[in-house]
């Protein structure tokens, strides 16, 4: 997939969804998040730089934050691409 512009909130691409059944109930369930490759506002490219993916969302110590601010701070995502 090609980098795409940051939304300003959670792409929902990168929802995992999986058909779980329960006591013979079959329902879809969210099971996890993809991972990202970024570009920040201020030049870094995790792909680029061969850097790890980003986790999407459910990070540790801190989730992954795609707000843009009114004037994009240089840490914040300019573009991803979901792996």
């Amino acid at each position: 997939m090609a980098f795409q512009p940051n939304p300003g909130e959670f792409p929902t691409e990168c929802e995992i969804w999986a058909d779980v059944e329960t006591d013979g109930i079959l329902a879809r369930s969210l099971v996890g998040y993809r991972a990202v490759h970024v570009r920040l506002w201020g030049g870094y490219d995790s792909k680029a730089a061969g850097d790890r993916p980003w986790p999407s969302k459910g990070g540790r110590p801190f989730d992954t934050r795609w707000a843009i601010s009114r004037k994009p701070h240089p840490f914040e995502i300019r573009e991803y691409e979901v792996v």
